[in-house]
């Protein structure tokens, strides 16, 4: 389960850095 949330918040974080570029 920790994992699990640990891939997700990671995943989250990438394509909220790739959205931050794209938008910048």
């Amino acid at each position: 389960m920790q994992g699990e949330g640990y891939a997700s918040r990671s995943r989250d974080t990438a394509w909220s850095e790739m959205a931050r570029k794209s938008t910048a």
